[in-house]
């Protein structure tokens, strides 16, 4: 489980984009809120991008 403020590059979908997670979804799996620096917002699983 990562932490709301934990910087991301997009591994996936948005390659090379950079991000911060806001949120972790309430769900059983593994999903987060990720606001990129392109301004857009979207819901990603720990498989579309990695830790900087």
């Amino acid at each position: 489980m990562l932490k709301p403020g934990t910087r991301i590059k997009m591994t996936m979908g948005y390659r090379g984009a950079k991000g911060v997670i806001t949120e972790k979804i309430k769900s059983k799996f593994e999903f987060y809120a990720v606001k990129l620096e392109n301004g857009i917002n979207i819901i990603v699983g720990p498989s579309a991008f990695e830790v900087e």
